[in-house]
């Protein structure tokens, strides 16, 4: 079983069992009220913790390395980041095995770039079976995290076996 995950309070998390999709969502997130300025999103920790662990033994996690971006506030990178730690904290926790890639190296391997919609396209290309979970736009996370446990899933094959 590998995992992929597009990080961030938008993110989502897929996994591949044998090449086949066993987990393809967003991940989990709960409201929290912030003093005088609404509510926002937060990562929920707990059930990402649960969901993971339901999918039984995980051989490696592969997360999207991810920076700051030009124009991006200070508030809203720190609370990104802080998601970000919390899933690289949440798989350490589990002994799952982190590989960080970055965004142009998984996009590069599947043929497509950076446009928004580009990689929920070629993940129904690969996948038709989650189809139904990439029917609209803004499932590209979900097309993103599915394509990054498929690059995983194809560097560990490519990989010289260490056993023996």
């Amino acid at each position: 079983m590998i995992i992929g995950i597009d990080p961030g309070t938008s993110g989502a998390i897929a996994a591949l069992d044998r090449g086949e999709v066993a987990l393809l969502a967003d991940l989990p997130v709960h409201t929290v009220s912030a003093k005088g300025r609404g509510d926002r999103a937060e990562l929920d920790v707990h059930t990402l913790h649960a969901l993971i662990a339901r999918l039984g033994p995980i051989e490696h996690a592969f997360v999207e390395k991810v920076g700051a971006r030009p124009g991006q506030g200070v508030t809203s990178m720190f609370r990104f980041g802080q998601a970000c730690g919390a899933i690289y904290a949440t798989l350490a926790v589990m002994r799952i095995p982190i590989t960080l890639v970055q965004p142009k190296v998984w996009q590069r391997h599947h043929g497509i770039g950076p446009t928004p919609d580009a990689a929920r396209q070629r993940a129904v290309q690969l996948y038709p079976q989650a189809a139904a979970q990439l029917a609209r736009k803004r499932d590209g996370n979900r097309g993103d995290a599915l394509l990054i446990a498929a690059y995983g899933r194809h560097t560990l094959e490519l990989a010289p076996n260490t056993a023996g």
